[in-house]
């Protein structure tokens, strides 16, 4: 099922760019939004950034971003998100699946699920968004954007905004926490390593997980 224009999202016109300087990778976020947390572990995954919206009724609308590099397991989409809504009643209670959908973000295969919950101070909503990006050894990105769900008619349509504006650097996105060892050289200008080097591990979207040298890194470059 494909979204409705309803739901598309459209983010307020004062929003301002976040930029991952370690992930090499950019998010649009309301202006009147602030970071919560970046870089933070939660084994398995790493969280490369938290943002919180204005308090609302109960808590505050927030968008959290987790990493993991997986190996592709042959799973559809659908089937992954059978398991991860079975996953979900037992950490939930009260979950009821408001929609499932398969849309690509960053043209990568990426698994849409909206659902409410009872969670510690009321009812909340939820939208879980997982991109598979590469091939063979997979970046896993999942968005979790959650509100009240009195508030979602409002929220929601920005924080799906905020997820479909997400940007990659020149030469993809970086995953600082994977220390590659044993490549030879730069996979884009073939210099090689020196022993003991440490290269950069970066998803490109066409390529893959890649090994380059800090002088082929591109990093996203913050506003000014």
């Amino acid at each position: 099922m494909s979204p409705t224009n309803a739901t598309a999202g459209t983010l307020p016109v004062e929003s301002v760019r976040y930029v991952s300087r370690e992930w090499d990778f950019s998010l649009e976020r309301p202006a009147d939004w602030k970071v919560d947390f970046e870089n933070q572990a939660d084994p398995p995954y790493v969280l490369p950034v938290g943002l919180l919206g204005p308090q609302g009724l109960r808590g505050y609308p927030a968008l959290t971003v987790q990493a993991n590099v997986v190996t592709d397991s042959g799973l559809t989409l659908s089937g992954y998100m059978n398991k991860a809504e079975g996953e979900l009643r037992g950490y939930f209670p009260g979950l009821q699946i408001i929609r499932k959908w398969e849309e690509p973000l960053l043209e990568s295969p990426t698994a849409w699920m909206s659902y409410t919950y009872m969670g510690n101070s009321g009812a909340r909503q939820e939208l879980n968004v997982t991109a598979f990006i590469g091939k063979g050894r997979l970046l896993w990105l999942q968005f979790i954007a959650e509100t009240d769900r009195e508030h979602a008619a409002k929220d929601m349509p920005i924080l799906e905004a905020m997820i479909r504006s997400l940007t990659p650097g020149p030469t993809g996105i970086r995953v600082p926490n994977v220390f590659l060892t044993g490549v030879p050289a730069c996979r884009l200008c073939g210099t090689p390593f020196a022993p003991g080097a440490t290269p950069n591990a970066v998803f490109s979207l066409t390529q893959g997980m890649m090994a380059i040298c800090d002088g082929c890194r591109k990093p996203v470059i913050p506003p000014t």
